[in-house]
């Protein structure tokens, strides 16, 4: 009887990740490098594979002081680019296999608590059929988001199966996880840690934690890790650790750090507004409402675990909104909500004693979740667009054109180069040589590509030019003489 339930359960997790697989996975490489962190994690991993230094990011081939972060995800990414080639769905593949391992983290956990599998499902699929999540700069792009989202959600499920049983492993699991999490995203894993050392407090078990040789033995060895890190960091780029303390850590939640800002003075209520409207919507909503009366039924059987889930989302989304405004910051509770959410459903349908209410229930919340999980496929084959900023435009322009582009070509732009270098990484496989300028600077004979209108002219004007493809607003030109 066990064996065949083993065997169902196995079943029902493959089919689960073919469900989960179509809006994280489909069509990964359809669009281009983006602009935000993407490309800079890409340039960098593109240096690390050429120049083979592991422990300093590189940009333009100087340490970069503007993406602060460890080098974790720039590993994976260098890894998978030297495997599978320079292009979007191998710079993409790590945060793809984060993305799956939360679905299955998700499904591991709530099976383990409850001992029912579907729960586990059912939160799978709420996550990735949230529009935040799959959306832009969220887990499909060679951002930090799905790596450091994976992190934080083991470090939460295992700190919790550890304060329930002190079984050492757990809080091996936790520390090990909170190390991935630093290495990946710097200071965000620490945010979740007071959150928890408020809930042992609550529940009186704070002193019989932290008082433990093992969990003083981790939180030392951690501290070790990360100062020695920073230590040889600084050792190689002077002033490293000044510009992290300026900018990659608490300026960040002080709402100080204007290098690293987007959408200017968005007020207090930026993410609390943007996941009830857009981002986790209509999860976010619906469990506002569901727990709420929490604390007002007698009996919850998932009360201690639900309550504990809620200090963590409420404490980061406090935290988060007194600091810098992107609308990325929240996505590392997105797995917490949805499991948080499931389990009050279920609790609620458990709780209701009329029999045709919950066939009622149950079908509400499954259609809701199913529109939700349709329209996050269907984005996956939206098409960009792919004129509307000089980056993206010639992005295309490259990919698109490849075949026909010359052996030497010079590409003018007055704007930031990294979303290009992905394409010019590939040409160069090829034996093409792209060359980046900001000014003008074609010779005789020259090939150059320009998207600026003001480029366009002055190229007309000061060279006899001669355009040989026009495409997304970007030209194609050669100078005559």
């Amino acid at each position: 009887m066990k064996h065949n339930l083993n065997i169902k359960n196995a079943i029902l997790v493959v089919i689960t990740m073919v469900i989960c697989y179509l809006p994280l996975g489909n069509r990964l490489g359809n669009r281009c490098m983006q602009i935000w962190d993407e490309s800079r994690n890409v340039s960098n991993a593109l240096e690390m594979i050429n120049n083979k230094i592991l422990l300093t990011r590189y940009f333009e081939s100087k340490p970069d002081m503007w993406e602060l972060k460890p080098p974790l995800l720039v590993w994976l990414q260098a890894i998978s680019m030297s495997v599978w080639g320079y292009n979007e769905v191998a710079a993409r593949l790590p945060s793809l296999f984060f993305s799956m391992l939360t679905v299955l983290m998700l499904i591991w956990f709530l099976n383990k608590q409850t001992k029912n599998i579907c729960l586990g499902i059912l939160s799978s699929i709420i996550l990735v059929s949230s529009a935040g999540y799959v959306g832009e700069h969220g887990v499909r792009f060679a951002d930090h988001e799905s790596a450091i989202v994976f992190f934080v959600t083991c470090f939460i499920i295992f700190i919790y199966l550890f304060q329930n049983s002190f079984e050492l492993k757990y809080l091996y699991l936790s520390f090990l996880f909170v190390i991935f999490g630093w290495f990946t995203k710097s200071i965000v894993i620490f945010i979740f840690i007071p959150p928890v050392l408020l809930w042992l407090l609550i529940n009186k078990k704070l002193y019989k934690v932290v008082l433990n040789r093992h969990f003083i033995f981790c939180a030392l060895l951690s501290i070790c890790i990360v100062f020695s890190f920073y230590y040889f960091r600084e050792k190689e780029s002077a002033g490293y650790i000044k510009a992290v303390i300026e900018n990659e850590l608490f300026s960040r939640y002080a709402g100080k750090a204007e290098t690293y800002k987007y959408f200017g003075k968005a007020d207090y209520f930026y993410y609390l507004k943007s996941l009830i409207t857009n981002r986790f919507s209509p999860y976010f909503l619906i469990l506002v409402i569901l727990s709420l009366p929490l604390y007002f039924l007698k009996y919850f059987k998932n009360k201690k675990l639900i309550s504990f889930l809620l200090i963590i989302i409420i404490f980061y989304i406090v935290v988060i909104s007194f600091g810098t405004k992107n609308f990325w910051y929240d996505l590392p509770v997105y797995p917490t909500m949805a499991i948080t959410l499931v389990l009050l459903v279920s609790e609620y349908f458990n709780f209701l004693k009329f029999s045709f209410i919950k066939p009622v229930f149950f079908t509400f919340f499954l259609t809701l979740i199913f529109f939700n999980y349709y329209n996050a496929y269907k984005n996956t084959f939206k098409p960009e667009i792919k004129d509307n900023e000089n980056w993206r435009a010639l992005s295309y322009f490259i990919k698109e054109n490849h075949e026909i582009l010359p052996t030497k070509l010079k590409i003018i732009q007055n704007g930031y180069f990294a979303p290009l270098n992905l394409y010019i990484a590939n040409a160069a496989t090829s034996g093409k040589h792209y060359n980046l300028s900001k000014t003008l600077n074609a010779q005789k004979g020259d090939t150059f590509l320009v998207y600026d209108d003001s480029l366009k002219t002055k190229a007309s004007k000061i060279y006899l030019s001669k355009e040989i493809l026009n495409k997304y607003g970007c030209s194609l030109m050669y100078r005559q003489q």
